[in-house]
């Protein structure tokens, strides 16, 4: 004689399918699995989060900046936009100008000098500090303009 059948959701199970289907909706199973779905959505938002941080705002930010031998430091703290994507920096004159990105060493072997400029691109957003200095006893006006 074979076995009865069971109903469930509007279909016939064997009894031995049964225990599969137990398993499957197992109560700990469930809140194993909506955790798991729940720590997976988190990490995608962070992973998002950390997209969207190094992805450039589209803001640009001009400065203009009479640079001295006494060191003129650009971060968050004194910028609108930072940490910066790129920016382009304008001697404008009188003397020739140092610059270090990201670092407190201003090396002072390759000078933008008057009339000259640079532009530093660094395709995602990790210019977080800029130095800018002159030698000793020296001034330079300069413009930045800075994309964050």
């Amino acid at each position: 004689m074979s076995q009865p059948l069971l109903k469930t959701r509007s279909r016939s199970v064997q009894p031995e399918s049964r225990v599969l289907i137990d398993e499957l909706f197992d109560a700990d199973y469930l809140v194993e699995a909506e955790e798991m779905g729940r720590m997976a959505s988190e990490g995608s938002y962070r992973v998002a989060d950390i997209l969207e941080s190094q992805i450039s705002s589209g803001k640009m930010e001009p400065l203009s900046l009479t640079i001295t031998d006494y060191p003129t430091i650009l971060t968050r703290r004194n910028t609108t936009n930072m940490p910066w994507t790129s920016f382009t920096i304008y001697n404008d004159g009188v003397d020739p100008i140092y610059i270090t990105i990201n670092g407190d060493f201003v090396q002072t072997h390759t000078p933008i000098n008057a009339g000259e400029s640079v532009a530093v691109d660094m395709h995602i957003r990790q210019i977080e500090k800029v130095v800018l200095v002159c030698a000793t006893g020296n001034t330079a006006n300069v413009r930045v303009f800075a994309m964050g």
